[in-house]
Protein backbone atom coordinates (compact mmCIF):
# COMPACT_ATOMS: atom_id res chain seq x y z
CA UNK A 1 0.00 0.00 0.00
CA UNK A 2 1.39 3.38 -0.90
CA UNK A 3 1.55 6.60 1.11
CA UNK A 4 -0.90 9.39 0.49
CA UNK A 5 1.20 11.84 -1.94
CA UNK A 6 3.54 9.11 -2.74
CA UNK A 7 3.92 7.71 -6.60
CA UNK A 8 4.84 3.94 -7.04
CA UNK A 9 7.05 3.19 -9.66
CA UNK A 10 7.61 -0.71 -10.16
CA UNK A 11 9.42 -0.59 -13.69
CA UNK A 12 11.78 1.65 -12.13
CA UNK A 13 11.23 4.01 -14.97
CA UNK A 14 12.63 7.32 -15.76
CA UNK A 15 9.57 9.62 -15.37
CA UNK A 16 9.41 13.13 -15.83
CA UNK A 17 8.80 15.33 -12.75
CA UNK A 18 6.95 18.41 -14.26
CA UNK A 19 4.51 19.30 -17.21
CA UNK A 20 2.57 16.68 -18.22
CA UNK A 21 2.92 14.53 -15.26
CA UNK A 22 1.04 16.77 -13.01
CA UNK A 23 -2.76 16.75 -13.85
CA UNK A 24 -2.44 13.14 -14.88
CA UNK A 25 -1.31 11.87 -11.09
CA UNK A 26 -4.02 12.03 -8.81
CA UNK A 27 -1.06 11.26 -5.79
CA UNK A 28 0.47 14.75 -6.10
CA UNK A 29 -0.70 16.83 -3.51
CA UNK A 30 -1.23 20.69 -4.31
CA UNK A 31 1.88 21.48 -2.30
CA UNK A 32 3.65 19.23 -4.78
CA UNK A 33 1.83 21.13 -7.86
CA UNK A 34 2.35 24.65 -6.21
CA UNK A 35 6.16 23.64 -5.68
CA UNK A 36 6.79 22.21 -9.72
CA UNK A 37 5.43 25.35 -10.81
CA UNK A 38 7.13 27.49 -8.68
CA UNK A 39 10.44 25.44 -10.01
CA UNK A 40 9.06 25.50 -13.87
CA UNK A 41 8.44 29.61 -13.32
CA UNK A 42 12.22 29.43 -11.93
CA UNK A 43 13.73 28.02 -14.74
CA UNK A 44 11.76 29.79 -17.23
CA UNK A 45 13.28 33.28 -16.05
CA UNK A 46 16.88 31.66 -15.83
CA UNK A 47 16.41 30.80 -19.53
CA UNK A 48 15.38 34.03 -19.93
CA UNK A 49 18.17 35.52 -18.14
CA UNK A 50 20.76 33.37 -20.36
CA UNK A 51 18.86 34.54 -23.45
CA UNK A 52 18.96 38.02 -22.70
CA UNK A 53 23.53 37.45 -21.89
CA UNK A 54 23.81 35.98 -25.12
CA UNK A 55 22.04 39.04 -27.26
CA UNK A 56 24.24 41.96 -25.32
CA UNK A 57 27.33 42.97 -26.71
CA UNK A 58 30.72 43.03 -24.77
CA UNK A 59 30.77 46.08 -24.09
CA UNK A 60 27.07 45.79 -22.31
CA UNK A 61 28.41 42.22 -20.52
CA UNK A 62 31.39 44.35 -19.39
CA UNK A 63 29.29 46.35 -17.34
CA UNK A 64 26.92 43.22 -16.05
CA UNK A 65 29.57 41.76 -15.15
CA UNK A 66 30.63 44.71 -12.84
CA UNK A 67 27.32 44.69 -11.33
CA UNK A 68 27.73 41.22 -10.63
CA UNK A 69 30.88 40.63 -9.20
CA UNK A 70 31.61 44.33 -8.12
CA UNK A 71 34.95 44.48 -10.26
CA UNK A 72 35.69 45.17 -14.21
CA UNK A 73 37.25 42.38 -16.43
CA UNK A 74 39.71 42.79 -19.27
CA UNK A 75 38.31 39.91 -20.97
CA UNK A 76 36.79 40.68 -23.89
CA UNK A 77 35.25 37.39 -24.61
CA UNK A 78 31.47 37.35 -25.13
CA UNK A 79 30.97 33.72 -24.63
CA UNK A 80 33.33 33.60 -21.76
CA UNK A 81 31.58 36.48 -20.34
CA UNK A 82 28.37 35.40 -20.57
CA UNK A 83 28.79 31.68 -18.87
CA UNK A 84 30.80 33.35 -16.38
CA UNK A 85 27.92 36.32 -15.36
CA UNK A 86 25.41 33.25 -16.22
Amino acid sequence: MRERGKFENPGGLALPSFGKLAPLCPALTERDRERMEADMAERLNMAREVAALKRMSVKELRGRYVEVFGEATRSGNKDRLWKHIA
